[in-house]
């Protein structure tokens, strides 16, 4: 992983965003996230507070989320070693 000194988020917050990054292939860009609203006030809010990431909730099931990276979060990933699929 490579660094960079325009990542705002934390080490905790930075994995977690790089696994949805990763994940991302295996959604067609748009991974699906299993998350409580105890979880959500974590690493994703900081994700969202910092404009990399936006969430929609699924239709089907109240606790999962599709993620949808910004240009921003696109772009650090990329900085970060992992492509975001689009």
């Amino acid at each position: 992983m490579t660094t960079n000194t325009n990542n705002p988020l934390t080490a905790e917050a930075t994995k977690f965003f790089l696994t949805l990054a990763a994940d991302s292939g295996n959604w067609n860009g748009t991974p699906l996230l299993d998350i409580t609203k105890e979880e959500q006030k974590g690493y994703l809010t900081a994700c969202k507070k910092h404009g990399l990431l936006a969430t929609e909730r699924d239709e089907d099931n109240a606790r999962c989320y599709w993620v949808f990276a910004s240009d921003k979060g696109r772009e650090l990933a990329k900085q970060l070693g992992v492509d975001w699929l689009e």
